[in-house]
């Protein structure tokens, strides 16, 4: 009889737990200290049905134009002679970075003052902040090229190490101009240790360029003082050649003929780059195809072209 009644107590126990399970799982409220309450039912965590919040909203950025005008009005290109009007007076073709809010970037701006063509100019970037534009610095014999009222412009930057930038370009060489005001040749200046040095002539192109064209498109400093260069020339039958250099423990060597191109269509470089001093490759077009070439041991030559 004793064992009977423990059995139905243990039941009786076993319902009510389960019960305040479903209770409590179901989100039933029952205010158990009044028999007389009603039961009221709030929806379950389990079938409430969630409305995912909106996506915030991105930061509002600035345009590539606006951003660009700003950063223009902050190297003051005008206080180095350009023309007024934001980004209308200049423009910005290369950047390079050595670590995060310390670039150097080079460009060419409208030299309005004299009525002339575009002048080159760089700037530099230090601690995140800008510094104002300056001229390409020049020797005393090469600042009319570069620092006149003709053209020229720098295409290429490239800085491996903090104090240590290279950079490139092409300029009007009106003293050797076989027709008037259309001469261009390359040049190359160098910042080391935390100074500009006068900017020189590309060595060997004007021997090579006999036909009114030359400029300087890509190039690639594997570390300090170790760079490679590429561009075009016109030979004297006007077709478009190209030419490499290398600096080597910081001193340009004489640049070389890359191919030998006989026709009238577009010869260029797009890409180089390098991998060890003795080691690098570049991509171009060559007339109707494309090609790749790569330096080894010293010498540069095609590896495809289709």
């Amino acid at each position: 009889m004793k064992k009977s009644k423990l059995s139905r107590f243990i039941r009786f126990c076993s319902i009510i737990v389960f019960s305040i399970w479903v209770i409590h799982i179901t989100g039933i409220n029952y205010d158990l200290s009044n028999s007389n309450s009603a039961i009221s039912a709030t929806p379950s965590v389990l079938n409430t049905v969630h409305t995912p919040s909106k996506k915030p909203k991105p930061p509002t950025t600035a345009s590539p134009e606006a951003s660009l005008n700003v950063l223009m009005e902050k190297l003051n290109l005008t206080a180095i002679g350009a023309n007024s009007g934001g980004s209308s007076g200049g423009q910005i073709n290369e950047i390079s970075c050595w670590s995060v809010g310390n670039c150097v970037i080079g460009g060419a701006y409208y030299f309005g003052p004299l009525g002339g063509g575009n002048t080159a100019f760089l700037a530099q970037e230090t601690n995140g902040q800008w510094g104002q534009a300056f001229l390409v610095p020049t020797t005393a014999n090469f600042s009319s090229y570069l620092q006149g009222d003709d053209y020229s412009d720098a295409t290429w930057v490239d800085c491996p190490a903090k104090g240590y930038c290279s950079v490139g370009g092409s300029y009007n060489d009106n003293l050797n101009a076989i027709c008037e005001s259309c001469y261009t040749n390359a040049f190359v200046v160098n910042e080391v240790k935390g100074k500009w040095y006068g900017a020189i002539a590309v060595p060997g192109v004007h021997a090579l360029n006999q036909g009114d064209g030359a400029d300087l498109e890509v190039g690639t400093c594997l570390s300090v003082g170790t760079c490679e260069i590429g561009g075009t020339y016109t030979d004297n039958s006007g077709n478009t050649q190209l030419y490499t250099d290398s600096e080597k423990n910081g001193i340009w060597q004489i640049a070389k003929p890359l191919g030998d191109y006989n026709g009238s269509n577009s010869t260029s470089f797009n890409t180089m780059q390098c991998s060890t001093p003795q080691r690098c490759e570049a991509t171009g077009t060559y007339g109707y195809n494309n090609f790749v070439a790569i330096l080894k041991n010293g010498r540069w030559r095609f590896v495809s072209s289709k």
